[in-house]
């Protein structure tokens, strides 16, 4: 058993005791480059690549596809053959592209067009490919790896006399003994030499596969666009005529993935939980700007400015209760309630994406809190009037004066009313008393007065003879990181005056209400949802902790009996995972203990109806197998089986196909396979027994024991 261990008194707020945890092993898949996939691939397009010259970037060598000669043990059709020729030229390099659409062998070279696709080269560990080298060459695999013992009329006579036959040596340092792999980065980028290779002597014989390692904390290596296969192949004066060629054929290039160690994840302590509508900045990954929050699903006749038919009895007032919001985003995060006119759709951003929007949003302030009112009108996709960035050009044309009145018109001023508050807790109020004026009344009774001009305010009423449609959105948006992971808590909501009036109280309830309330356009969901009185703390644990089970204890005894925290689920948070912790999680006492556990599935489980799962007892379940009649049932009995730990805990992640024997000779139809560790299996009967038992057995697994169900009768 895997486990992070973390203990807490919840109760007495008691110091943590944090055991250790355990390691998880992470493995980066390899990176199969493209080009050796098939034998279209790869292949150089008429020699050219964009106007870069595919087959030889420096030199007198060639690149060439070759479709006959290939390694088939790795299922490839092509292989590329190199041939270096030595002679005057300076050497001859191949690179091979990791960019998507890039499957051609071409050189760096100077223009643009070198592909821009990159390879994070930080996730791996070794550069592998096979090579088999053509005995044909002028040079042996010898001669060629080491520059020694080349034939003395390869050299010229001053090459001789300063160096006899070693070729190395008429190169000076210039030369390498086998071939530099650099890492190519792109057009114009530098390149990084990751190391040498030199081809293995039994190359000559057949395909041989080699593993060149390199460290993946090499600076500029993580977006690199090619291998470049480098070599000093080529010759200068100290070369006799030629050219002397050595060549070999490389295929099934990848990159060999890391396989790394995860540290394991951290529980932190417990906080109290606000009862309420939580709304919480949840979405994975860098979306502060991500509305998270619910629609109101009443959506008929809620329009302060009424419709083309009616009008609405004065004041109408929008309301909401704040009980929690995020302690760290002074002037961040954001409590909001968008009031959309005549909807297109229900979306997760309508201030943005619809034509007409108010919006009432709340800020904290370091003495309090803020409300601030503002609108759009015909601004479908912008939001350049709700901020006050002119020039207006979608408002209409009869503004007060003239249009050129710029500071004097409302929204030259950001078409807003700010009221400030000493509380941010308490009731907010959105107040209209008439369609083109209202006021905003803050908790602690200040209030700010507001005019619409009159032609805006049209725009918010509702179309028709009857109703079409008015969206009201309540939620929280970030706005920036440290609000991140933290809920605005609403605890209460009420419309007056408009439609049938209308309030529900958050406090108190056990779910969210959907005949209410739709997260659906919530940017993480999962993040919008009631938290009950009788769930009194959260805790939350780092990433990655993929496996893990949060279970709790009373105590730390090696005896102790572990449960799994279940009443609620885990949430994804933004780089962590939350758990809501309900008053029935809580061991009895004083003092809750916490851990992280990974399960490890060690046997099955055998559930018949009447029972359910009961983890830490001797048999792993309780209850007792309902009466089970042939008459009654068609003979088929559906019974469930369970991947459980050595401690009878569920194991999620199993998905073994199963095998079944009864003691009644029962008929079992498939499919026969556990999904996610449980599976519900159907067996019929023909005759009528007693103490009949259904054995359970993994077939994919054979070490995971056989379970045997409780003993059942089949009556007729």
């Amino acid at each position: 058993m895997k486990k992070h261990h973390h203990s807490t008194s919840v109760i007495l707020a008691a110091a943590a005791l944090v055991l250790a945890g355990a390691a998880q092993l992470q493995a980066t898949p390899n990176f199969v480059v493209a080009a050796f996939a098939t034998g279209t691939q790869g292949q150089p397009n008429g020699g050219q690549y964009s106007g870069d010259d595919i087959s030889v970037p420096y030199g007198a060598g060639t690149i060439v596809w070759d479709g006959v000669t290939y390694d088939t043990a790795d299922g490839s059709t092509g292989a590329a053959y190199i041939t270096a020729n030595f002679s005057s030229a300076n050497n001859t390099d191949v690179l091979v592209s990791m960019g998507p659409g890039y499957n051609n062998w071409y050189y760096e070279g100077d223009s643009a067009s070198c592909p821009t696709g990159t390879v994070d080269f930080t996730q791996y560990h070794a550069v592998q490919f096979d090579i088999l080298y053509d005995t044909n060459s002028a040079l042996t695999i010898s001669q060629f790896n080491t520059g020694n013992n080349w034939p003395t009329n390869y050299l010229t006579a001053a090459a001789l006399a300063s160096g006899g036959s070693n070729y190395m040596a008429t190169k000076g340092g210039y030369y390498t003994a086998g071939v530099n792999v650099d890492l190519f980065t792109g057009a114009n980028g530098a390149n990084v030499y990751l190391g040498t290779f030199q081809i293995p002597t039994n190359a000559a014989s057949g395909w041989q596969t080699v593993t060149m390692p390199y460290s993946d904390t090499l600076s500029g290596i993580t977006s690199g666009a090619g291998l470049w296969f480098q070599g000093s192949f080529g010759g200068g004066s100290g070369i006799n005529g030629g050219p002397y060629n050595a060549s070999f054929w490389i295929d099934n290039v990848v990159l060999v993935g890391n396989v790394t160690v995860a540290a394991p994840p951290t529980l932190a302590l417990p906080t109290k939980s606000v009862p309420g509508l939580n709304v919480f900045a949840s979405t994975e990954g860098n979306s502060f700007y991500d509305r998270q929050g619910v629609l109101l699903v009443p959506n008929s006749g809620l329009s302060w400015a009424g419709s083309t038919s009616s009008t609405p009895t004065y004041p109408v007032k929008y309301s909401f209760t704040l009980n929690s919001f995020p302690g760290n985003s002074t002037y961040g995060g954001e409590a909001y309630m968008f009031l959309v006119p005549n909807p297109v759709g229900q979306e997760g951003g309508p201030d943005y994406s619809e034509a007409n929007c108010a919006i009432f949003e709340i800020q904290s302030t370091p003495n309090g809190g803020q409300g601030i009112f503002q609108i759009k009108v015909n601004e479908p996709g912008g939001n350049n009037m709700q901020y006050g960035n002119a020039p207006y050009t979608n408002a209409p044309g009869t503004w007060p004066g003239a249009a050129t009145v710029a500071l004097t018109n409302w929204f030259e001023t950001g078409g807003l009313t700010n009221v400030q508050s000493k509380q941010l807790y308490g009731t907010w109020t959105l107040q209209f008393t008439t369609s083109a004026k209202g006021s905003l009344i803050a908790p602690d009774g200040t209030i700010a007065n507001f005019t619409i001009p009159s032609y805006y305010a049209t725009n918010f009423q509702e179309n028709g003879s009857t109703a079409t449609g008015f969206n009201i959105y309540l939620g929280m948006q970030a706005n920036q990181a440290s609000a991140m992971d933290q809920a605005v808590v609403y605890g209460s909501f009420a419309l007056t005056n408009v439609g049938a009036n209308f309030s529900e109280n958050f406090v108190g309830e056990t779910t969210l209400n959907t005949n209410n309330w739709n997260p659906k356009y919530a940017g993480g969901p999962a993040g919008v949802l009631i938290v009950p009185t009788n769930a009194p703390y959260w805790i939350n644990w780092s990433l990655p902790s993929a496996g893990f089970t949060l279970t709790d204890s009373g105590s730390l005894a090696t005896n102790a009996i572990w449960n799994n925290v279940s009443n609620f689920p885990p949430i994804s948070m933004f780089g962590s995972n939350v758990q809501l912790i309900s008053a029935n999680d809580l061991p009895n006492g004083k003092a809750a203990y916490f851990e992280l556990v990974k399960r490890t599935f060690s046997q099955l489980l055998v559930l018949l109806p009447g029972q359910t799962n009961a983890p830490n007892t001797t048999t792993g379940k309780v209850g007792t197998p309902a009466p089970f009649s042939l008459s009654a049932s068609g003979g088929v009995l559906n019974f469930t089986v369970l991947a459980v730990d050595s401690h009878w805990n569920p194991v999620s992640g199993v998905n073994d196909t199963l095998s079944f024997t009864d003691t009644d000779g029962g008929i079992y139809s498939p499919p026969l396979t556990l999904a996610n560790g449980t599976g519900t299996f159907s067996v019929f009967f023909q005759n009528t027994a007693s103490n009949v038992t259904i054995t359970a057995s993994d077939t994919t697994t054979p070490t995971i024991g056989t379970n045997v169900s409780s003993a059942f009768t089949v009556g007729p």
